[in-house]
């Protein structure tokens, strides 16, 4: 499989921007924020207005990423909700072992054979976690992603858009 093609502002803020290596006629959408969508409730507008604003300040989100940033944040809000009923699934069974005096089994449930098997909300939260990873270097989101940006003054977004445009 092929490697994902990193976003030419992410090559620009990191200073390995060269111009012979990417299109000249790349789209280049205008540098506005997208507005959070009226639809984005809970876990997923919260980071949809902790996130956004960072990335657009890296020069990451643009008028034209908004959909992708919402499935950013809708799949952190599923990792949160599953995360939250694991925890309250280990919570439970940690509490049901000291009652009975049994053996703690952490995420796991008794089927009606007897054999344990790890609750299904275990592998959609790991599911999320891979969504929302992939999603977060999309946008520079990660440090993995952010390794070698070179973070200047307050003229860097001068600089950036000069190279952009080619002055």
């Amino acid at each position: 499989m092929p490697a994902v093609k990193k976003p030419t502002a992410l090559h620009v803020i990191e200073g390995t921007y060269r111009a012979d290596r990417h299109e000249h006629d790349e789209p280049k959408p205008r540098p506005l924020m997208p507005a959070c969508p009226v639809g984005l409730k809970g876990e997923a507008a919260k980071c949809w207005k902790r996130l956004a604003p960072i990335c657009y300040r890296m020069g990451t989100l643009t008028e034209a990423d908004g959909e992708a940033f919402t499935a950013l944040c809708i799949s952190w809000a599923d990792m949160i909700h599953n995360y939250r009923i694991v925890e309250d699934w280990k919570k439970r069974s940690r509490a049901k072992s000291k009652e009975n005096g049994s053996m703690y089994l952490g995420a796991v449930a008794k089927t009606q054979t007897g054999y344990l098997q790890q609750i299904p909300e275990v592998a959609m939260m790991r599911q999320a976690m891979k969504e929302f990873r992939s999603w977060c270097g999309q946008f520079g989101l990660t440090p993995s992603a952010r390794t070698g940006i070179i973070v200047g003054g307050d003229d860097s977004e001068d600089d950036m858009e000069n190279l952009l445009s080619g002055r």
